[in-house]
């Protein structure tokens, strides 16, 4: 049995949306963010403990949740999860072991400052 699997389905028991930063041109001109779909997905979505903040923190990243999901390529530290009314903005995304089989994203509840 391979030491990387799919998360079993059962686990993953949240639908979000994921969504990815666009920039539009509005009518000054000027360029505007807005946020379009991605894709649509179910993941478990679990809050860092202290010590995984504090690990967290340590490697760079402001990560206040855990967001595992089924592999979908494509995923960049540049989106975010919306469930419901609460907004992740992903601060890390993680192929563990490169397997192509499943995501572990980092997020905050923070929007990044860029």
């Amino acid at each position: 049995m391979s030491k990387y699997q799919s998360p079993p389905a059962g686990e993953l028991d949240t639908p979000v949306r994921l969504e990815h930063r666009d920039l539009r041109k509005a009518d000054d001109g000027s360029l505007k963010p807005q946020w379009s779909l991605f894709a649509e997905l179910y993941v478990s979505i679990q809050p860092l403990g202290g010590r995984e903040q504090w690990q967290a923190g340590a490697a760079g990243s402001e990560a206040s949740h855990r967001i595992i999901s089924h592999w979908i390529p494509g995923v960049t530290p540049k989106m975010r999860v919306v469930n419901g009314e609460q907004k992740l903005y992903l601060t890390s995304v993680v192929n563990p072991g490169q397997r192509c089989v499943s995501l572990e994203l980092l997020a905050s509840e923070s929007e990044p400052s860029s």
